[in-house]
Protein backbone atom coordinates (compact mmCIF):
# COMPACT_ATOMS: atom_id res chain seq x y z
CA UNK A 1 0.00 0.00 0.00
CA UNK A 2 1.45 3.34 -1.13
CA UNK A 3 -0.34 6.88 -1.76
CA UNK A 4 -0.52 6.12 -5.37
CA UNK A 5 -0.90 2.41 -5.76
CA UNK A 6 -1.28 -0.69 -4.10
CA UNK A 7 -0.33 -4.32 -4.57
CA UNK A 8 -0.79 -7.72 -3.33
CA UNK A 9 1.10 -10.86 -3.96
CA UNK A 10 0.34 -14.49 -2.65
CA UNK A 11 0.17 -18.16 -4.13
CA UNK A 12 -3.06 -18.05 -5.64
CA UNK A 13 -2.60 -14.67 -7.00
CA UNK A 14 -0.39 -11.74 -7.79
CA UNK A 15 -1.56 -8.16 -8.17
CA UNK A 16 0.99 -5.98 -9.35
CA UNK A 17 1.64 -2.49 -8.58
CA UNK A 18 -1.57 -0.41 -9.97
CA UNK A 19 -3.25 3.18 -9.23
CA UNK A 20 -6.51 2.27 -6.98
CA UNK A 21 -10.06 4.06 -5.70
CA UNK A 22 -11.00 3.26 -2.23
CA UNK A 23 -14.87 2.18 -3.02
CA UNK A 24 -15.69 1.56 0.77
CA UNK A 25 -14.57 2.40 3.87
CA UNK A 26 -15.17 2.33 7.62
CA UNK A 27 -12.51 2.46 10.15
CA UNK A 28 -14.92 3.21 12.95
CA UNK A 29 -16.47 0.41 13.03
CA UNK A 30 -15.76 -2.72 15.37
CA UNK A 31 -14.19 -4.45 12.63
CA UNK A 32 -13.24 -1.27 10.42
CA UNK A 33 -12.47 -1.99 6.69
CA UNK A 34 -11.06 -0.04 3.57
CA UNK A 35 -11.99 -1.56 -0.10
CA UNK A 36 -9.84 -0.71 -2.87
CA UNK A 37 -10.58 -1.32 -6.27
CA UNK A 38 -7.27 -2.10 -8.35
CA UNK A 39 -7.35 0.54 -11.50
CA UNK A 40 -4.95 -1.49 -13.63
CA UNK A 41 -4.91 -5.07 -13.27
CA UNK A 42 -2.00 -6.90 -13.89
CA UNK A 43 -2.60 -10.02 -15.64
CA UNK A 44 -1.77 -12.51 -12.83
CA UNK A 45 -4.53 -10.78 -11.01
CA UNK A 46 -7.47 -12.57 -9.86
CA UNK A 47 -9.13 -9.51 -8.03
CA UNK A 48 -10.48 -6.44 -9.20
CA UNK A 49 -11.13 -5.52 -5.50
CA UNK A 50 -8.70 -5.99 -2.11
CA UNK A 51 -10.29 -5.20 1.22
CA UNK A 52 -8.67 -5.14 4.46
CA UNK A 53 -10.49 -5.99 7.64
CA UNK A 54 -9.96 -5.71 11.41
CA UNK A 55 -10.33 -8.55 13.10
CA UNK A 56 -10.10 -9.13 17.33
CA UNK A 57 -7.22 -8.76 18.59
CA UNK A 58 -4.73 -7.10 16.60
CA UNK A 59 -5.70 -9.77 13.94
CA UNK A 60 -6.33 -8.35 10.39
CA UNK A 61 -7.68 -10.08 6.85
CA UNK A 62 -7.27 -8.98 3.54
CA UNK A 63 -10.10 -10.38 0.97
CA UNK A 64 -9.94 -10.67 -2.59
CA UNK A 65 -13.17 -10.35 -4.41
CA UNK A 66 -12.97 -10.74 -8.31
CA UNK A 67 -15.35 -8.47 -9.61
CA UNK A 68 -16.84 -4.96 -7.94
CA UNK A 69 -20.31 -6.63 -7.89
CA UNK A 70 -19.04 -9.24 -6.14
CA UNK A 71 -17.48 -6.55 -2.95
CA UNK A 72 -20.75 -4.84 -3.44
CA UNK A 73 -23.01 -8.73 -2.76
CA UNK A 74 -20.65 -9.77 -0.37
CA UNK A 75 -21.49 -11.77 2.71
CA UNK A 76 -19.40 -13.09 5.63
CA UNK A 77 -19.50 -16.18 3.68
CA UNK A 78 -15.59 -17.61 3.79
CA UNK A 79 -16.37 -19.13 0.73
CA UNK A 80 -17.23 -15.94 -1.10
CA UNK A 81 -13.91 -14.25 -1.38
CA UNK A 82 -10.18 -15.21 -0.72
CA UNK A 83 -8.83 -14.46 2.32
CA UNK A 84 -5.10 -14.15 4.03
CA UNK A 85 -4.65 -13.20 7.86
CA UNK A 86 -1.80 -10.71 8.46
CA UNK A 87 -0.47 -9.64 11.79
CA UNK A 88 0.19 -11.12 14.25
CA UNK A 89 -1.38 -14.45 12.79
CA UNK A 90 1.62 -16.01 10.87
CA UNK A 91 -0.05 -16.85 7.11
CA UNK A 92 2.16 -19.28 5.19
CA UNK A 93 -0.50 -19.57 2.99
CA UNK A 94 -0.46 -16.49 1.89
CA UNK A 95 3.44 -15.88 1.82
CA UNK A 96 3.41 -12.24 3.06
CA UNK A 97 6.46 -11.15 4.57
CA UNK A 98 4.67 -8.97 7.13
CA UNK A 99 2.30 -11.39 8.17
CA UNK A 100 5.16 -13.92 8.78
CA UNK A 101 7.80 -11.70 10.88
CA UNK A 102 7.49 -11.59 14.25
CA UNK A 103 7.04 -8.04 16.17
Amino acid sequence: MRSKTIEWHAPFSSCSSSPYEVIDSDLEADMPRVAYKFLKRSKGCQYEVMEIVGKRDGYWSIRGYPRADDYQQRRDDPTAFDSCPVEPMPSQRCNLPFATQSR
